[in-house]
């Protein structure tokens, strides 16, 4: 349980303000892989935060979704582009 709980403090201490989570350089987000990623860590911090009641996990879990909203709310079809998503 130490172990997770310290995974998940220095994976939440790489998100950043905006709630990005990923690997990608900021010309390069939001291709391939990178929803991806943040699907993934998502399911993680949700999973930590109901398993255990982390409240930092869930706070880093609404940034991603906050991200994700602003970044494809209206243009939830581009999620399905080659560019997007692989």
């Amino acid at each position: 349980e130490s172990k997770i709980a310290r995974v998940v403090a220095n994976l939440l201490a790489t998100q950043e303000p905006d709630g990005y989570l990923g690997t990608y350089l900021p010309d390069a987000r939001w291709t391939e892989w990178d929803v991806w990623v943040h699907k993934y860590a998502l399911l993680g911090l949700t999973a930590q935060a109901r398993s255990r009641g982390c409240e930092a996990s869930l706070a880093g879990a609404r940034k991603i979704v906050a991200l994700l909203a602003r970044r494809f709310g209206a243009r939830i079809d581009e999620l399905f582009s080659e560019r997007v998503s692989t």
